[in-house]
């Protein structure tokens, strides 16, 4: 049994994420709540995404990350424990060459910190083990060395690693003793560099990058960054990591971020939204596709908006929208208590008698647009108390203690009643509260949804008022009636 239990509490666990319906605005940003309102009454959607998302694809952290940090880690250690060997610079520099290109993210200041020594320690295997003229022009080092405008060919793993410490002052630990002199006088020279640039100006407003392990701000067109190669990416939702990108910045010189979209294709997509159409340029449906591999299979919508109107279109094939008709109907059934107040009942002695009664109704409601035509009719039987009056030929006594209560009335639906969504409706209505009175009244409706499109458990709350009643002339006395009615039952739409 126990083993069972345990059993299921593993596929519990590594059971993935439910797949939620997904609205991808092809927008700057998501709109506001208003809009997006209008667009989930066609797509049900619970999760928003928009010009984001699209440009930084998600690339979560996962164990390959770990495993490569563990292989630099690795290289560096047996960079150190063979330094002493003959002849081992070259393999040691490519050693940490190959470990680093494993890499493509600095998650904090921990993994930059190990990037850092392994590029001082390969900076100095360089150094150590080729002589001045073959740094300088040799084919065997061409990929270890850099020259910008107006400088002498530099040592490219010093470079990188000066490019990420923020201080530009590396100590003797992070490198190695032998090399020490010239990677101090090289941190001098390097330190004497113009920074260059991260032009973040096409970077939609909210993204939070992070470059080289920290969070930056994007409020600048531009950010400075110091020569040499830079990690960059987006912090996404809870922390997610989006758009990986190596970025080799050049001394006085910009460098654009890139994005997997461009603003143009973005509005290309829009326009072709708003036409009705989910066909996307390449760039833009490499960036959708990735949404939908991130959503586990749920449903992904294409939305868009112009001109305060918004286009919803289904992407993929389990997207289904819902098209909502001008024209409605329902019919709805309801039972639940209710209170008549009147001086009307026997035994009144002409004061206001409150009569408890079980009241029911039959109804439809003709919907056009958000307003509605509504009717029915409704019964109380108040079983404490009773009507007596004479019959339609006076000819004798009737005595009943059921009050019909037909109706008509006009409406607005806050929430229209389409698909599986709630819908509310908001009504005046006009009738004959049985036996003597003609009243004035109201209600409200609220439908709450059941499986079926189309079906509702409908919870209706209201009542009338009628200040006088028909009989008054007659009798010489007012008779007015009040009403106050609380009824759960069915509704369906056709």
């Amino acid at each position: 049994m126990l083993r069972s239990l345990l059993v299921f509490a593993m596929v519990i666990v590594s059971a993935p994420a439910s797949a939620a319906p997904t609205v991808v605005w092809l927008e700057s940003a998501v709109p506001d709540a208003k809009t997006v309102a209008k667009a989930n009454h066609e797509a049900n959607a619970t999760n928003q995404v928009a010009e984001a998302d699209l440009a930084f694809p998600a690339q979560p952290k996962s164990g390959a990350d770990d495993e490569a940090y563990k292989r630099l880690n690795a290289a560096v250690a047996s960079a150190r424990s063979r330094w002493k060997d003959f002849d081992v610079e070259d393999g040691i520099a490519r050693d940490i060459d190959q470990a680093l290109d494993k890499i493509d993210v600095v998650r904090d200041e921990h993994d930059a910190a190990a990037i850092i020594e392994a590029r001082a320690l390969q900076g100095a295997a360089i150094d150590l083990g080729f002589p001045p003229s073959e740094r300088s022009t040799g084919e065997r080092t061409k990929a270890w060395r850099v020259q910008w405008f107006g400088t002498d060919p530099l040592n490219l793993p010093w470079v990188d690693a000066l490019a990420i410490d923020p201080d530009h002052a590396l100590g003797e630990d992070v490198s190695d003793r032998s090399t020490w002199p010239d990677f101090q006088a090289f941190q001098i020279e390097v330190a004497k560099l113009k920074d260059g640039h991260l032009d973040v100006s096409g970077v939609p407003a909210g993204v939070q990058l992070v470059i080289d392990g920290i969070t930056v701000t994007t409020t600048d067109q531009k950010i400075a960054l110091r020569p040499g190669l830079h990690y960059v990416h987006v912090s996404g939702k809870s922390g997610t990591i989006r758009g990986r990108a190596k970025i080799a910045i050049e001394p006085d010189t910009d460098a654009v971020l890139p994005m997997a979209i461009t603003g143009a294709d973005l509005d290309q997509a829009a326009t072709a939204v708003m036409a009705g159409q989910s066909t996307l340029p390449v760039s833009v449906k490499a960036a959708v596709d990735g949404v939908v591999a991130e959503n586990n299979g749920g449903p992904v919508f294409l939305a868009a908006e112009k001109d305060g109107k918004i286009s919803v279109v289904p992407y993929t094939s389990n997207a289904v929208v819902n098209k909502i008709p001008l024209v409605t109907f329902a019919l709805d059934a309801d039972i639940g208590p209710e209170l008549v107040v009147s001086p009307i009942f026997d035994d009144s002695n002409g004061q206001n008698v409150t009569s408890p009664a079980v009241s029911g109704t039959l109804g439809f409601e003709l919907g056009i647009s958000y307003g509605a035509i509504l009717g029915g009719m409704d019964a109380a039987i108040t079983p404490l108390d009773t009507v007596q009056y004479g019959n339609h030929e006076s000819t004798s006594n009737v005595t009943t203690f059921a009050l019909p209560q037909p109706w008509g009335g006009i409406g607005v639906y806050a929430l229209r009643p389409v698909g599986v969504k709630p819908y509310l409706l908001v009504a005046g209505t006009y009738g004959w509260d049985g036996p003597a009175n003609m009243a004035f009244g109201g209600r409200l409706a609220v439908g709450i949804p059941l499986k079926n499109p189309g079906s509702w458990i409908r919870v209706s709350i209201g009542g009338s008022s009628s200040p006088k009643s028909m009989w008054d002339d007659d009798l010489g006395k007012t008779i007015p009636m009040n009403v106050l009615f609380l009824r759960v039952g069915l509704a369906e739409g056709f």
